[in-house]
């Protein structure tokens, strides 16, 4: 919250909240893209 005079107005977002944002839904992505690389190198070695 910002404070001026005495008097608390809105929250404001700013670009920290939107790249905090961001920020986790790359990790989602990882997440997800390194689970399925770990599923296609075990069927892979099934298949030895």
């Amino acid at each position: 919250m910002i404070q001026k005079a005495g008097k608390i107005n809105q929250f404001e977002p700013g670009i920290g909240l939107w790249l905090s944002g961001i920020g986790l839904f790359m990790c989602w992505l990882a997440t997800r893209s390194i689970r399925k690389d770990e599923a296609l190198v075990r069927s892979m070695d099934r298949l030895r």
